[in-house]
């Protein structure tokens, strides 16, 4: 009875670090770079245009993300599964200042505006994304 207890608690224990090097994993991921990282200067819906179109034309298919505990991107319903499949064909950059945590001081209104700007940018540079995908597979 005893083995088959401290087997249970041994196993729990190894659950519980495979889950532990994945957050671990996750978060180095969204810190990775700063070619990932990214910070918009102009967030008007109309400049989001504009850029996504120039990110197209420079095959830049990478979409906007939001570094939370779960990836977000603005403009796109995603799911576990195609989360990983955008990520493989199109890749992400992380927007700075967008993770789960908001400390005193920071300006709201910037995050929302990054959002709205994600939200214009990203289906543009997903269509392109897409569609230089089919042409070149």
């Amino acid at each position: 009875m005893l083995k088959v207890q401290l087997l249970g608690y041994f196993l729990a224990a190894f659950l519980l670090m495979g889950c532990e090097n994945l957050t671990i994993r996750e978060a180095s991921e969204v810190k990775a770079s700063d070619e990932q990282n990214s910070d918009v200067k102009d967030v008007t819906e109309q400049q989001a245009q504009i850029d996504a179109r120039e990110a197209v034309d420079k095959q830049d298919f990478r979409l906007l993300a939001f570094a939370n505990k779960v990836i977000a991107l603005p403009g796109i319903g995603t799911t576990e599964q195609s989360l990983k499949l955008l990520e493989k064909q199109c890749g992400f950059r992380f927007l700075s200042g967008t993770g789960d945590t908001v400390n005193i001081g920071d300006d709201l209104s910037r995050r929302k505006a990054l959002k709205r700007y994600a939200e214009v940018y990203n289906p543009i540079v997903l269509k392109g994304c897409q569609t230089f995908q089919k042409q070149y597979q």
